[in-house]
This record gives C-alpha cells, sequence and structure tokens, in this order.
C-alpha cells in the first residue's frame, strides 16, 4: 500500500470482505501492512461467494477506516 506521493503505508490493519447484496463476511484474518506497504490475506474459496465482490478495508490503529 502506497500513498498519493508514493512513499509506503506501514502498520495498517488491512481487512479483506466478501460483499453480497445483503451482507458482508470477512475473509481470512485481518493482516498489517510491513515497512514497504506490503500485506498478504489468504483465505479459501469456500469463503467466497460467487457472486460477492471482493473489498478491502483499511484502518488506523485507533481502528479508523482510512479507504
Amino acid at each position: 500500500m502506497l500513498r498519493a506521493d508514493g512513499t509506503p503505508v506501514n502498520g495498517v490493519t488491512v481487512r479483506a470482505y466478501d460483499k453480497d447484496l445483503r451482507s458482508e463476511q470477512i475473509l481470512g484474518q485481518p493482516v498489517t501492512t510491513d515497512a514497504d506497504g506490503n500485506y498478504e490475506i489468504t483465505y479459501s474459496s469456500d469463503e467466497f461467494s460467487e457472486v460477492g465482490s471482493l473489498l478491502l478495508g483499511c484502518v488506523s490503529d485507533s481502528n479508523a477506516p482510512l479507504l
């Protein structure tokens, strides 16, 4: 994850969601970006609905949404 100026965002919690028409389910476990802004969320295909959309949510240390 990078800021608009290209610098990495370190220490931000990232969550993946499967969003359907009526519900939203967290996929895998939340992870934290490293010093280079990298992250990896692992989840199984059983967790993801074929009709859903994959969304990513980012929060600060105080749990305030960033994106």
